[in-house]
């Protein structure tokens, strides 16, 4: 596992987000990208009964790239716990409905194309929520490297190659903490 950012794509009038997936897929494979299958990355949110007290949230996150793992996030006031877990997790907290109940309406989506061009890993997600389009996210991996710090400028580079100005010249923030520790 690399060095992976993600970027919002902004949305371009009068063009819907199958357009737009269409047009950054142009785009990347005129970079000489090979379309290596699809992704698809679900996630699901759980809120504590009221009875608890203290509000508690738990995100819960499935990945097509990583289908024997779940991914969750807890939260609890300004605490927050990441946790990966097998697929038993799922049963979990479907025996947990009497402490964790699923927020109505909440289920998100990012799903599409994943492209492949030497050592970066590309997918264009549409992002969905309860079928409703929401935007485009862009996630570029570069998979040599596990040290941020060696590889934003690259990166940025390379996205900046296919979704122009859209992206910035400033590591994003969770990239910027990574890179002060690094």
């Amino acid at each position: 596992m690399g060095v992976t950012v993600l970027q919002q794509f902004p949305m371009i009038e009068n063009r819907t987000g199958p357009q737009t997936i269409e047009f950054l897929t142009k785009r990347v494979v005129a970079l000489g990208a090979v379309q290596t299958g699809q992704f698809l990355v679900d996630c699901e949110t759980y809120m504590s009964v009221p009875q608890l007290g203290v509000q508690k949230t738990v995100h819960v996150l499935h990945n097509s790239e990583q289908p024997a793992s779940v991914f969750a996030i807890l939260e609890s006031g300004s605490k927050v716990v990441p946790l990966i877990a097998d697929g038993l997790f799922d049963l979990l907290m479907l025996k947990m409905t009497s402490i964790y109940t699923s927020k109505k309406q909440t289920k998100i989506e990012a799903k599409g194309p994943r492209f492949e061009i030497g050592d970066f890993c590309v997918k264009l997600g549409s992002v969905t929520m309860s079928q409703n389009f929401k935007g485009v996210l862009v996630e570029v991996e570069y998979r040599p490297c596990v040290v941020p710090g060696s590889a934003w400028e690259l990166m940025r580079e390379f996205l900046q190659g296919f979704l122009g100005s859209a992206v910035s010249n400033q590591a994003p923030q969770y990239l910027q903490m990574a890179i002060r520790d690094s």
